[in-house]
């Protein structure tokens, strides 16, 4: 498991946060203390927050949302999570929702138990989301509307849906998928699933190159022990028309093959049974669960 269950211990239970443009923004962080100016080198973070999103009073009943923001942020070191007496898909809960927002990191998070763990929409443009555990949702990543977008070295176990992404310009890579349906939908000609194969690592499950992701639907096959699987991953596969008689522009065959996806091990044994991925997928599921389990009890 990445180094997020050591680092993520000693939060402040906090309010959900409501952001509506960059003004709003310096004059909550003056307020709260949150370090950093919003520049580059100084972006204004905020660290290691608590936050049940059934407290919200935020449109979209997030733990953190903002709109209308271009000052850098990172949002870091917080376990956002929905506990309340009705199911999180009835409030629509989000852990974060982000809204004509530019310039974000998501960075050493636990978001768990929202509707949508991650939503994204209405023109998002530089994100970073790494090292995070998105658990438990009912979608953890809606990322609708994102333009240079990464999405690295996260655990997106055991939602109901994994990802749902319409963007330009983004790149997915060393990540763990292990969900009821890992990709409902991917609407772009320059979504990534990998960066450049043999990147040294270690990877997301042990292997000593980064390439792309670890999903837990595929079949094990190394014959040239390179310690990536050898046959590609279809990610996604839909038609969508959006008229009666749709030009070039507007009908998309959308084929994700990803190489480079991960084996649980490298180099892996000369006869992996299936049931071992099906171990792997179930230890990640348990661990992810465990740090839930021990936040929400803390």
């Amino acid at each position: 498991m990445p180094p997020l269950s050591a680092s993520i211990t000693n939060l402040t239970s906090h309010p959900p946060i409501y952001v509506q443009n960059d003004s709003d923004l310096l004059r909550q962080a003056r307020a709260e203390g949150w370090p950093g100016s919003g520049t580059p080198d100084d972006p204004i973070i905020v660290s290691g927050y608590a936050i049940n999103s059934y407290n919200s009073s935020s449109p979209k009943h997030a733990a953190i949302h903002l709109t209308q923001t271009s000052l850098h942020v990172r949002i870091e070191r917080c376990y956002l999570y929905y506990e309340g007496p009705q199911p999180a898909e009835d409030v629509g809960s989000r852990g974060i929702y982000l809204c004509r927002c530019h310039n974000i990191v998501i960075a050493d998070c636990i978001i768990a138990n929202n509707y949508a763990g991650i939503e994204t929409v209405v023109r998002n443009r530089n994100g970073i989301v790494e090292n995070c555990y998105v658990i438990n949702n009912s979608i953890a990543l809606s990322l609708h509307s994102c333009y240079n977008w990464t999405i690295k070295h996260c655990y997106i176990v055991n939602n109901t849906e994994g990802l749902y992404i319409a963007a330009s310009h983004a790149r997915i890579y060393d990540n763990v998928f292990c969900n009821r349906r890992n990709c409902i939908g991917c609407i772009s000609s320059t979504v990534y699933f990998n960066t450049t194969p043999y990147t040294p690592g270690p990877n997301i499950v042990g292997g000593p190159y980064l390439g792309g992701n670890y999903w837990n639907t595929i079949i094990p096959i190394d014959i040239d022990r390179d310690g990536y699987n050898d046959k590609p991953y279809l990610v996604y596969t839909e038609i969508v028309t959006y008229f009666e008689l749709p030009t070039e522009d507007f009908l998309h065959y959308f084929e994700y093959i990803h190489y480079y996806d991960y084996l649980p091990l490298t180099p892996p044994p000369r006869d992996i049974p299936t049931t071992y991925f099906l171990t792997i997928s179930s230890t990640i599921i348990a661990c992810a669960l465990t740090v839930v389990s021990r936040l929400s009890s803390a």
